[in-house]
């Protein structure tokens, strides 16, 4: 699942570990990797 950690609620949240994309749902980081292993050109779309 994903969370919001903007607004008000952010004054909740102490620290974060890991990749910050992953924790509010979608692991930007992770998909390009693996994109780059699939020989998968993300700049000619």
């Amino acid at each position: 699942g994903s969370f919001q950690i903007d607004g008000p609620g952010q004054m909740m949240i102490e620290h974060l570990e890991g990749d910050w994309t992953g924790v509010v749902g979608l692991p930007v980081f992770v998909l390009g990797e693996l994109l780059k292993k699939a020989e998968y050109d993300v700049l000619s779309c």
